[in-house]
């Protein structure tokens, strides 16, 4: 058995030190990994990654990892040079993805404008119909799989016209975890697992090694409950 592992950086960048999270998964599930997660992964791509991995592969259990929702994806048709190390579809190397505030470093007037059209709450409400959408194309191809929150507690407010229908959607796919509470930095805040870069980011920083294995322990505990 395979153990898919997708993600922004949050899912792989430890500055050296110790092994990031999909590693201490394989392990505990006694899994070959194969790690698609790399830094400034987009949701979307994360999201089409699975599904074209899913239609080609067999064997293979799914862990993946929803982070930074403020990204988008762009293409010229241009094969774009990668420099991760990590794996990547064919089919994406003509797609790059832009952070929204990265438009602050080019032109101010236009990022402001732009970054207005883009708030937190519709950001991750949007996210969440997609993985609706996601959890029922893996449950339809037969996978075993978990969806997880690598970024904050999203926001649970039944009151926000445009999400409130998909607080209840998430809640009926046990598959669909941590969104609401235990999300994967709210948890290393609670535990005080500190960022190695906190001096620039604060708790929106990046782990090492122990923090990972945590997170990797509680993924684990949570497959299994969903398997049993």
């Amino acid at each position: 058995m395979k153990l898919y592992c997708d993600g922004d950086s949050w899912s792989v960048s430890t500055n050296d030190i110790g092994e990031p999270m999909g590693y201490h998964l394989a392990k505990l599930m006694g899994c070959e990994m194969e790690n698609y997660g790399h830094s400034g992964k987009s949701i979307d791509k994360i999201i089409r990654s699975a599904q074209r991995h899913v239609l080609s592969n067999k064997n293979t259990c799914y862990m993946i990892g929803i982070g930074h929702t403020q990204r988008f994806d762009t293409s010229t048709g241009e094969v774009v040079d990668f420099k991760y190390p990590y794996l990547s579809m064919q089919s994406e190397k003509e797609v790059e993805t832009v952070r929204i505030n990265n438009f602050v470093d080019t032109d101010k007037n236009f990022a402001k404008q732009f970054i207005k059209w883009f708030e937190y709450p519709f950001l991750e409400y949007q996210t969440l119909s997609k993985l609706v959408m996601l959890h029922d194309f893996l449950l339809f191809h037969n996978v075993d799989f978990i969806i997880h929150n690598l970024a904050f507690d999203y926001n649970y407010d039944l009151d926000y016209e445009f999400g409130k229908q998909w607080i209840h959607e998430v809640e009926k796919r046990p598959r669909i975890i941590n969104f609401f509470s235990d999300s994967f930095h709210s948890l290393m805040e609670q535990e005080n697992y500190i960022p190695f870069n906190f001096e620039k980011h604060g708790w929106m920083g990046h782990q090492t090694g122990p923090g990972h294995e945590f997170y990797a322990k509680y993924l684990y505990h949570k497959w299994q409950s969903i398997n049993e």
